[in-house]
C-alpha cells in the first residue's frame, strides 16, 4: 500500500515575510467587504438573487485576488538573482 508522507517533502517551505501577511490580511478584509456588497446588490432584486449576487461577488474578486497574488509574489525575501 502506498502512503504519501506530506511531513517529509525534499523541498522546505517558506514562511511569508510581514508584507505578505499584511497583503492576505487585507485581502481576507476586501473579500468580506465584497461579499457584503454582493449580497446587499442581490437583496434589491430578490427575483433574481443568485445571477444579481454572482455579477457583483466576481466583479470585485477576480480583480482583489489578480492584485492580491501580485503583491504576494512582489513581496518576496528573497533577493533576485542576476546570475
Amino acid at each position: 500500500m502506498n502512503v504519501i508522507d506530506f511531513e517529509s517533502d525534499s523541498t522546505p517551505q517558506k514562511q511569508m515575510n510581514f508584507r505578505q501577511k499584511m497583503v492576505v490580511l487585507a485581502i481576507d478584509l476586501l473579500m468580506v467587504v465584497e461579499l457584503c456588497i454582493g449580497m446587499y446588490a442581490a437583496s434589491l432584486s430578490p427575483d433574481s438573487f443568485t445571477t444579481s449576487f454572482l455579477k457583483t461577488f466576481i466583479c470585485f474578486l477576480v480583480p482583489t485576488l489578480v492584485v492580491g497574488i501580485f503583491l504576494i509574489r512582489r513581496f518576496k525575501s528573497d533577493p533576485p538573482s542576476f546570475a
